[in-house]
């Protein structure tokens, strides 16, 4: 944990809500199906871009970036990377929960409240701001609470409190989370993650700190292959895996994207994120978007690089090397 920025200058937005009022009120209204509508606010006066994403059993990934292959574009900010983030959204107990992930920008994601972290988790609506880009993150359909009224401030009023948690440390401020003997009023906790961006680096634990071993990770190129252990730790904040330096799982192929792909546990699940990659990724002959990862699991990445996903036979909680080449 970092000690969080002071927050950043910029509209609030409840004034760029007030301003993209009306497309915002058009958009949710043709979406009935149960979702998450993600609107991309430009210089908090347009609405620049959107995606809606229906859920049903398995969660889904949105990736947002300036790439063209991205879900919701950001391409009018040239500060901001290529592949600048994803989300992760799934229906749990009848209600949206949503997490949004920095692939390791640089740069980071601002909250509601200005301060500057690398990731988020909330329950239902979620506001995050890219550089000029203020993002409203809106449950659909039956896991919608928004009852839209004839203005933007009397539907401000409407929005649930934001309930932000880091889920693996306790809230700063334990007391806001309230008390079980009875309702009471919620307050937004936004905490920061890891390393503050400018200092970012791929993360990986020190010895003794990654928890118990998963899972293993061959990754065989015409050249050779590369052996990976991952760790409880690592899995719930991400594994990026590309050619960019910045990856925790490297490999040097030019069919490779810079960054590729995400590996990452969501629930009781570890999933095989495809980050909008130039050539692809690809299971069982198909392209796919994302892979639930069990024992066995092969992916083909870029169409060169075979990727295989096995349980761990190291010991629990043992250390590997970063990799191994034969």
């Amino acid at each position: 944990m970092v000690a969080p920025e002071p927050p950043a200058p910029g509209r609030p937005f409840a004034e760029v809500f007030a301003a993209v009022f009306a497309r915002l009120a058009e958009l949710h209204a043709s979406f009935r199906r149960d979702g998450l509508l993600a609107v991309a606010a430009w210089n908090g006066e347009e609405v620049a871009d959107y995606v809606h994403v229906p859920l049903a059993g398995e969660p889904q990934f949105v990736l947002v970036g300036r790439h063209q292959r991205c879900d919701l574009s950001v391409s009018r900010d040239r500060s901001l990377s290529l592949r600048h983030a994803v989300i992760g959204a799934r229906v749990t107990g009848g209600e949206l929960r949503l997490r949004f992930l920095d692939l390791l920008s640089g740069s980071g994601l601002l909250t509601e409240d200005g301060h500057r972290c690398e990731a988020l988790a909330a329950d239902g609506a979620l506001f995050v701001r890219l550089g000029g880009y203020h993002l409203f993150l809106l449950p659909t359909g039956s896991l919608s609470p928004l009852a839209w009224a004839a203005t933007a401030q009397d539907t401000w009023r409407t929005i649930p409190e934001r309930i932000y948690r880091d889920n693996r440390v306790a809230p700063r401020d334990p007391t806001a989370m309230g008390s079980d003997s009875g309702p009471g009023p919620l307050v937004s906790i936004a905490t920061c993650l890891l390393e503050p961006p400018g200092a970012l680096r791929p993360f990986r634990p020190g010895a003794g700190a990654r928890g118990a071993a998963v899972a293993d990770i061959e990754l065989r190129t015409s050249s050779g292959n590369e052996l990976f252990t991952l760790h409880e730790a690592e899995l719930e904040r991400g594994m990026l895996l590309g050619r960019y330096d910045r990856c925790q799982l490297g490999i040097a192929d030019d069919r490779m994207s810079r960054i590729h792909l995400l590996v990452i546990r969501d629930g009781e699940d570890i999933w095989a994120v495809d980050t909008a990659s130039t050539n692809g990724t690809s299971a069982g002959g198909r392209i796919v978007r994302s892979a639930r990862l069990d024992d066995g699991t092969r992916l083909v990445l870029g169409g060169e690089v075979t990727m295989r996903w096995q349980r761990a036979s190291s010991p629990a909680g043992g250390e590997r090397g970063t990799g191994s080449s034969s």
